[in-house]
């Protein structure tokens, strides 16, 4: 199999293993251009693993980041996930009840949907307007 990187045949350096695992119990050779790698030779059987491991390692590495870096934006208090729509629902249900404003402009103004605007005033028995 002849590949110009080795980041293109796998979706993770375990997956690049069994890969090569495969490849050696079917007979396949593989030859990667840019990593200048070629299992038909001893140095390219050895050097595979070895290069799928450091992949391995720099993964763990920057999960590791993540998670300290998602740590630390806890500590510091910042609101991690998707944004709560609740204030805006309720300043949307405010502004239908104390103005004369339309639904579509409610709705733009505090990034909600109309059908969400109406499920709620359902949920809360506010009469809709005329």
């Amino acid at each position: 199999v002849l590949i110009l990187k080795l980041n293109r045949l796998g979706v993770s350096p375990t997956h690049l293993l069994t890969l090569l695992d495969y490849f050696n119990r079917q007979g396949i050779q593989l030859v990667s251009i840019d990593d200048q790698l070629d299992t038909r030779t001893t140095e390219g059987q050895w050097l595979f693993p070895l290069m799928a491991e450091i992949g391995d390692m720099e993964a763990s590495l920057g999960r590791e980041r993540i998670l300290k870096g998602l740590v630390t934006a806890k500590e510091k208090g910042v609101q991690l996930g998707r944004p709560c729509k609740t204030a805006n629902i309720e300043k949307a249900i405010h502004l239908y009840q104390t103005t004369n404003a339309q639904i579509q402009q409610i709705v733009t103004q505090c990034h909600i949907t109309a059908p969400t605007l109406y499920r709620h005033l359902s949920k809360r028995r506010i009469e809709l307007r005329g």
